[in-house]
């Protein structure tokens, strides 16, 4: 019996493990390749402008801020869109879907080493993706801690112990 439990919890929790391994994956490329700025670690991203405001250089400060940028319009474009219509969550996973595999062409028509403008434009691609999927993740989260929250406060207001 939990062997069944953990089987239907995995295939349940299936599109939360492909996104964090998405996210894994895109910082780690990102990190590499674009200037040490991160995909979705946006107080990292933070970190790195205000170590480049204090430096004074300021060119070093393009990458995470090109980040922050694009992870912030994943999270308003996801925000907007899934609030207005909340049938559209497949439609934005689709989105987020195309936003990814172009920035895979990307990298694959640039070797995995893009120049300045097609690096900053990818950068922005998989942080706009980034952005979308932390969206939907909070989303889910608030959801469920509002659900199992109520499903506690029922079971005190009944009387009846905890398992």
């Amino acid at each position: 019996m939990r062997r069944r439990n953990a089987v239907e919890w995995f295939w349940r929790r299936l599109p939360e493990i492909a996104l964090a391994a998405c996210a894994g994956a895109s910082d780690l490329l990102a990190v590499l390749t674009h200037g040490g700025a991160f995909a979705s670690v946006i107080t990292g991203n933070l970190v790195l402008v205000g170590a480049e405001l204090v430096a004074g250089v300021g060119l070093g400060m393009l990458a995470p801020a090109t980040a922050v940028g694009g992870f912030a319009i994943g999270v308003t474009l996801w925000s907007l869109l899934g609030r207005s219509r909340p049938q559209t969550v497949v439609g934005l996973l689709v989105v987020e879907l195309v936003l990814l595999v172009g920035y895979a062409v990307g990298w694959l028509v640039t070797s995995g080493r893009p120049d300045m403008v097609a690096g900053t434009v990818m950068l922005a691609v998989v942080a706009a993706a980034m952005g979308g999927s932390e969206r939907r993740l909070a989303a889910d989260a608030c959801l469920h801690d509002l659900l199992h929250r109520g499903a506690h406060q029922r079971r005190a207001a009944s009387g009846r112990p905890y398992p």
